[in-house]
């Protein structure tokens, strides 16, 4: 059983991450990711590193067979077949394999401008592996270094379509490292893939990719941002595509990609869940909407959300809008205050539906006057992500918690000891948001549309306690939003998206 990787190991591992950075590189070769893999306990074919033909020997080749894959080796050549610079070579000789060698660099520079030419590093031989490409065959092995979750592994159907049969007919399966080898054989015991293999008889292949899988989740745990050990490198990206089920039973990995980045660039570990003063998104005892218009001839999403408070039993409603005047829902007037510094009383929750572009005057204006804001507004074309970033870091007082921008907001069910909120802005006649006592689930996602197609798809079953569209993060990320629910007693599923 793989639980840890022996200190040499670790060590002959960081050399190669070492090397490669020293070279200003972030990507790593191909025969880097086999020495790797090798040294972790996943088989790779033979393969052999040449800085050019002369480097060619009858000793040095004497490991082959009489078919071999040679490839290009550059730093600036991400996708070899394209140029070139992928041929098989069989039967080959030592003299006809040296040609083919220099015919493939002036072949790879052809596609290329004179004043743009790559770099060549060299040629990889490989081992060239005779394998069935059917089904199950092929199998994808990766590992991601996730901005919110830190690392994630994944498995999935292998080879040259593997991108488009996770897109359109089985998704990549994920899973957070690292895994034990237990773990690894439950997991893929449970892949589509896996009747076919149990019906084939074939139940140790199943153990095999379960292997390589515990080792490749343990490399991403470790090489991570959130490695008690705390390595010098981070994997930032580990693809191994495919690997193969030979005719003798062996399981190789084909071909590999691995992207890193140095630790130290990183000025700061992985911040955990901050929980802190979100209790105001969802149990707000006074609510102000900007941007509401009490013309009814148009169409107006800050008066959709005033009307849907208002409906859930909110009567502390403060309504902005620059013209003032009144507005009636339900029987009940709202005055419209001219400005958010009218209302007289400090704020739990406020909602923007103003321009974007005014937001960051808006909230230096605040005053330390509201306790939550959740921006809906989206972006415009000609404003940067990252300038309205660095506008609101001048603007914010840390204490000010900010969902958004470009985001539905929020909805919380109501209950005993809350009103419960809304700010989802749907037509109830066309989705009605249904609910019930033992609702206990709390969506969390980035897009809008995947809340409302939830809810489409799960109005008889009432299971939304909660549901945040948290947009672009600015403030609020999706952990810290884990973190509060994970304390909440009447959520008992967190589902993110």
């Amino acid at each position: 059983m793989v639980t840890t990787f022996d200190q040499n190991v670790l060590h002959e591992v960081d050399s190669i991450f070492e090397r490669a950075d020293l070279q200003g590189r972030t990507v790593l070769f191909e025969f880097e990711v086999y020495d790797i893999l090798n040294r972790v306990g996943i088989q790779t074919p033979e393969y052999l590193f040449l800085a050019g033909p002369d480097g060619a020997t009858e000793e040095s080749l004497s490991k082959f067979g009489k078919d071999l894959v040679v490839k290009i080796v550059s730093p600036q050549i991400v996708h070899k077949e394209k140029v070139d610079g992928v041929k098989i070579i069989k039967n080959w000789d030592l003299t006809g394999l040296k040609d083919a060698l220099k015919d493939m660099e002036r072949e790879v520079l052809s596609h290329f401008p004179q004043d743009e030419r790559p770099a060549i590093q060299g040629f990889l031989l490989v081992e060239y592996i005779p394998y069935i490409p059917s089904l199950g065959n092929e199998t994808m092995i990766g590992c991601r270094e996730d901005s919110e979750f830190g690392p994630v592994v994944l498995i999935s159907k292998g080879g040259s379509d593997a991108e488009f049969f996770a897109k359109y007919y089985d998704p990549a399966n994920i899973h957070l490292p690292p895994l034990n080898r237990e773990a690894s054989l439950d997991f893929v015991s449970k892949l589509n893939v896996a009747n076919k293999f149990r019906k084939m008889g074939k139940e140790a292949d199943l153990d095999r990719m379960a292997d390589a899988l515990t080792r490749v989740s343990h490399l991403a745990y470790f090489y991570s941002s959130i490695s008690p050990q705390k390595p010098r490198y981070n994997v930032q990206t580990l693809d191994i595509n495919p690997l193969v089920i030979t005719g003798d039973g062996r399981f190789i990995a084909i071909d590999g990609f691995c992207a890193f980045s140095a630790a130290d660039q990183k000025s700061e570990r992985r911040p955990q869940g901050n929980p802190e003063h979100l209790e105001m998104f969802f149990r707000p005892r006074s609510v102000s909407v900007i941007g509401v218009s009490a013309d009814l001839s148009k169409p107006n999403m800050a008066r959709e959300i005033a009307i849907l408070l208002h409906k859930m039993g909110h009567r502390d409603l403060y309504l902005v809008n620059p013209r003032g005047g009144t507005m009636a829902i339900e029987g009940a007037e709202y005055p419209l205050f001219k400005n958010f510094q009218d209302i007289p009383k400090v704020i739990d929750l406020v909602v923007y539906v103003a321009p974007i572009a005014s937001t960051a005057q808006f909230v230096k204006d605040l005053g330390g006057r509201a306790k939550a804001v959740i921006v809906i507004s989206g972006l415009p074309a000609n404003l940067k992500y990252s300038d309205f970033v660095a506008q609101m870091d001048e603007v914010k007082p840390k204490e000010l918690r900010l969902i958004g921008p470009n985001c539905m907001g929020v909805f919380l069910a109501p209950g005993e000891d809350n009103t419960g909120v809304n700010t989802l802005f749907i037509e109830e006649e066309k989705l009605g948001l249904k609910y019930s006592e033992h609702s206990n689930t709390a969506l969390l996602t980035q897009s809008g549309a995947l809340a409302l197609t939830s809810i489409d798809a799960m109005q008889n079953s009432k299971v939304f306690k909660a549901i945040v569209s948290f947009g672009n993060q600015y403030d609020v990320k999706i952990t810290d939003l884990m973190a509060f629910f994970a304390n909440d007693p009447s959520i008992e599923l967190i589902s993110l998206y």
